[in-house]
Order: C-alpha cells, then sequence, then structure tokens
C-alpha cells in the first residue's frame, strides 16, 4: 500500500542515471514455483533475521535500542543492493526490528518475512500484472498504514526502548567496528547498482 514511497524515490533517482533494472522469476513450473518457494521465501527469512534481527540488533543494542533498529534496517536496505527497493526495506526492516526488540525472538520477524516473500512469489506466478489502482489503491494505503501503526503500538506498549547501561568508550568502538565495515560494503554495492 505504500509502494508510492518507493515511485517517488526512484523518479529521485532517475535524476541521477537510475535506471531499475526489474527482477524476473523463473519460467511457471512446478519446480520454478518450489525452488522459489525455498530460495527466495525460506531460506532469506531465516537467514536475514538471523543476521540482521539477531546479531546486529543484538549488537547494535548496546548503543541504544531504538538507534540499534534504525541502524540495521538501513543496513537490511543496503543488503538487498536494490535502490529501488530502499524505502520498502527500509521500513520492513524497521517494523520487523521493533517486533524482534519487543518479543525478544526473531521467529515473529522470521514468520514475516516469509509470509511477505511467499505472497510475493505467488502474485508473480499466479495473479502478473496485479496492480491497484484508483480507489483501492487509497483503501489498501489506508488499512496499510492503520496495520502498521496498530501492530506498532501494541508491539512497543509498554516497551522499555531505554538502555540501562553505560558504555564505555573502548567498547563502543569495538560495537562500530563490527557494524561499519558491513555497513559499508553494502552501501558500496548499493552505490555500484544505483549506476549499473
Amino acid at each position: 500500500g505504500l509502494s508510492f514511497l518507493n515511485d517517488y524515490f526512484v523518479k529521485f533517482l532517475q535524476i541521477f542515471g537510475y535506471n531499475p533494472h526489474i527482477v524476473k522469476l523463473p519460467e511457471k513450473s512446478p519446480i520454478a514455483i518450489v525452488s522459489c518457494i525455498i530460495f527466495v521465501a525460506i531460506i532469506p527469512a531465516v537467514v536475514e533475521e538471523i543476521l540482521f534481527r539477531g546479531m546486529m540488533l543484538k549488537g547494535a543494542s548496546q548503543f541504544g535500542k531504538l538507534y540499534a533498529v534504525f541502524i540495521t534496517a538501513v543496513a537490511f536496505s543496503l543488503y538487498h543492493m536494490s535502490p529501488a527497493q530502499t524505502i520498502y526495506q527500509f521500513v520492513i526492516g524497521f517494523l520487523y526490528g521493533i517486533i524482534a526488540l519487543t518479543s525478544d525472538s526473531v521467529i515473529p520477524t522470521m514468520i514475516l518475512h516469509f509470509s511477505n516473500n511467499f505472497i510475493i512469489i505467488l502474485i508473480e506466478y499466479f495473479a502478473p500484472g496485479f496492480n491497484v489502482t484508483g480507489v483501492w489503491k487509497i483503501i489498501v494505503t489506508v488499512l496499510g498504514v492503520i496495520a502498521v501503526a496498530a501492530g506498532v503500538y501494541i508491539s512497543i506498549k509498554g516497551y522499555n526502548f531505554k538502555t540501562n547501561t553505560k558504555l564505555d568508550k573502548s567498547k563502543k568502538v569495538e560495537g562500530f567496528t563490527y557494524l561499519l565495515p558491513g555497513i559499508f560494503i553494502c552501501l558500496t554495492i548499493w552505490i555500484a547498482n544505483l549506476f549499473a
């Protein structure tokens, strides 16, 4: 429902010469569908959630929980190496970070991540060209915003995002030495895709 944000962002990037690449799934066949479910829905849901909402979020939480959610959402959006999906991936990464922190588990985010990718696969294979337009786009957008707001409210209601421990400077430097190389690599690849 918020795809218009990506559309505006792509138009902004096109000012600088960006030409978005269209990702196509393999031709429709039972093997292709099963392979896509495994390699596009299941494996990324497990691996990316362990990496971003498990390891990175836990490691960055020492600097502050909201900061950790923000920085892992940035890393998640850069990791996907698609300038056209940066806004979408950031929003999803931010929401998943809040859910992982408040639930103290990556299982809910794995389920959401899998569901998101699985639905995209189903739409691509069984309803190609599906597009919500007109008044339905407005309705879907409003419902999407309400659902996200309600989900965030329920997730953070009563949750303490403040970090009670003070870190000495050496711990902060150590934390950044783990975060920055990964973010730098993702940013470099993102920029390369911008001009590819």
